[in-house]
């Protein structure tokens, strides 16, 4: 595929960059990591959740559900399940 193919489904170079990088994060394994990793822990959540808003932000075409699994995926290297992150993704506030 040619770049100029590839260009043509993003605004522009800064956006595809951003979303091959949260895909990549996205995908990243998260038991690679394990709850006493903390320092590495706290570093990928940070980066996680930082190109999640900038996707949210920045891409037309993300959703809801992008931004949940982003924090979903941060979540499980806190060592929470996916069940228990996505009860607590979808708990109401208290008012």
């Amino acid at each position: 595929m040619a770049m100029s193919t590839l260009y043509k489904h993003f605004k522009d170079k800064d956006e595809l960059v951003i979303t091959v990088l949260l895909e990549k994060f996205m995908e990243w394994e998260a038991k690679i990591l394990t709850p006493t990793d903390s320092a590495a822990a706290a570093k990928n959540i940070q980066g996680i959740l930082l190109f999640s808003v900038v996707n949210q932000l920045t891409t037309p075409k993300s959703t809801v559900a992008d931004a949940d699994m982003a924090i979903r995926t941060a979540l499980s290297m806190l060592g929470l399940s996916d069940a228990k992150a996505k009860k607590l993704i979808e708990a109401k506030l208290p008012l």
